[in-house]
């Protein structure tokens, strides 16, 4: 994720999920029914990355702070990397279809 989008979605953690998708080193295309075997959703990225992203606002404080010596990390761009371990048992797609018609929209 971008940091844009992590800052976003620990500012609206209802409002945002992850879809994350692996794909097969020579698959240049995904089915229908490839996404629906293989999508894994995380209905709660904003909590989940609530410490990583104030983490890295102290970072980007600490950037700030120094005057004439900073530290750059590519043009001061980074981005958000969540682990397999985190999304391997994350919602499939049926589950995730069932939490957003029966939880999401009727909140």
């Amino acid at each position: 994720m971008s940091k844009r989008q992590g800052q976003k979605a620990v500012e609206r953690p209802d409002d945002y999920c992850l879809c994350i998708i692996e794909r097969e080193k020579n698959n240049l295309g995904i089915s229908q029914e490839y996404f629906i075997q293989h999508a894994r959703f995380l209905i709660n990225i904003g909590h989940l990355m609530e410490e990583t992203v104030a983490q890295a606002s102290k970072i980007d404080e600490t950037i700030d702070r120094h005057g004439g010596i900073e530290i750059d990390f590519q043009d001061r761009r980074y981005k958000f990397k969540v682990n397999k371990q985190i999304w391997s048992n994350a919602e499939n797609y049926e589950s995730f279809i069932t939490w957003l018609t029966q939880d999401y929209f009727n909140t």
